[in-house]
């Protein structure tokens, strides 16, 4: 059988991950906006809507790099291009766990299509929540950005009467359990099934354990510092968690 090439658009293109914009996803859909009004009724707004702007691209005058392709590769590079964009939605990957499982357990076989296509779902996934598998001031940087756009996208809920989930709001949110409960849920999983298919691949199984280790330790600093609090933003402000994580370590 011929083994489809590992094709990928760009990463502009797809990097959607937890980041997201304002009005993105689920709160997308409640709030009515105009990509939800566009996207909704098939599911996975923000990536059809990136899906839909790599399309616009490719129609742009000087901008269709595809243009020397048969209409065979060209149909076949476009099919490739929707199931990349679309892997890169977590509710997508979740729904292939389990036959990721499997693969995991038996083995990869290279001469196999749905193994070629779970493998590519899974290293987009890999790719879009690589954050975690960077070292600890990096990743933790990361979730700064991320936790501070969550939040600004919890008050524009807020605003419009709207109850935003608990990770995007800055009145409840305890970050430390909440990045706990996305690598042991989420990220950790990933990391795990790609080593376990491919050995060889396990560095960033290795490096997200770390970043749990870490996250896990400067939850128990924090709460010792301030019991009472909800609100940590400034986990990311005080430096001196950092020097008191450093001594737990």
């Amino acid at each position: 059988m011929h083994q489809q090439p590992l094709i990928f658009p760009t990463k502009a293109s797809v990097e959607e991950g937890r980041v997201g914009i304002a009005s993105h996803g689920k709160p997308a859909v409640a709030s009515n906006s105009v990509l939800a009004s566009l996207y909704s009724s098939e599911g996975s707004v923000m990536e059809r809507h990136h899906l839909a702007q790599a399309m616009c691209i490719l129609n742009t005058d000087d901008c269709n790099f595809l243009e020397n392709l048969s209409q065979q590769e060209y149909t076949q590079f476009l099919d490739l291009m929707r199931d990349i964009i679309l892997a890169t939605d977590l509710a997508h990957h979740l729904r292939l766990v389990s036959e990721l499982r499997e693969v995991a357990e038996t083995g990869y076989d290279g001469q196999n299509s749905r193994h070629h296509e779970l493998l590519i779902c899974l290293l987009m996934t890999a790719a879009d929540l690589s954050d975690q598998t960077k070292d600890w001031q990096s990743s933790k940087h990361v979730a700064e950005l991320i936790y501070k756009e969550f939040f600004t996208q919890g008050d524009l809920e807020k605003a419009m009467g709207n109850m935003p989930l608990e990770m995007m709001d800055r009145e409840k949110a305890f970050i430390p359990e909440l990045q706990l409960q996305f690598l042991d849920d989420v990220a950790i999983p990933v990391y795990e099934l790609l080593a376990k298919m491919f050995p060889g691949a396990s560095d960033p199984y290795h490096n997200i354990q770390a970043s749990r280790k870490n996250w896990a330790k400067l939850r128990d600093v924090y709460k010792r510092r301030k019991p009472e609090s909800t609100s940590s933003l400034d986990i990311f402000e005080d430096d001196s968690l950092e020097e008191d994580l450093a001594k737990e370590l």
